[in-house]
């Protein structure tokens, strides 16, 4: 009969080979998984947005009387060199400022306020500050802002 005799250096190679493929392990998941994960995380934002969205736009829609043209829905078109998380975030924190829009009759919506809630806006974000300007305003059921977003620093506020 056999018996597997260790020492102390063989079993600290087969824990140190052990602690290597657990890390080695976790490196290749985390390569192979994170950018899926990333997307899903991106994904799920994005959908709980909507559906607060929707939700203010329904209760408005309950709120409001027929016959009467209301705005039902705010779109935001950025024109933004950012990457889509940085606009993802920029786009919640505008539509925030917006929140009141959706149910207000058209025909009261004064142009030059709606222009003026975000135009030469300064949002902070993060370490960063993003300059707003508008550029367009469409209003319809479907109130559409086409506005352009420049990253500034806080020191250049007053360019």
């Amino acid at each position: 009969m056999k018996f597997l005799i260790l020492t102390k250096e063989d079993l600290i190679r087969m824990l140190a080979a052990l602690v290597l493929g657990v890390i080695l392990g976790a490196a290749v998941t985390n390569l192979l998984l994170g950018y899926q994960l990333d997307q899903l995380v991106y994904e799920n934002k994005k959908l709980a947005q909507q559906l607060n969205e929707e939700k203010q736009r329904l209760k408005q829609f309950e709120k409001d009387y027929y016959g009467t043209p209301v705005v039902q829905k705010v779109v935001l078109k950025l024109i933004s060199n950012e990457d889509k998380y940085t606009e993802q975030e920029l786009e919640k924190k505008i539509k925030d400022l917006l929140t009141g829009l959706v149910g207000l009759k058209i025909n009261d919506l004064d142009p030059t306020i709606l222009r003026d809630i975000l135009h030469k806006r300064a949002i902070p974000l993060g370490k960063d500050t993003y300059l707003l300007e508008s550029e367009t305003i469409i209003i319809d059921d479907k109130l559409t802002f086409f506005i352009r977003v420049k990253k500034i620093h806080n020191n250049n506020l007053n360019d």
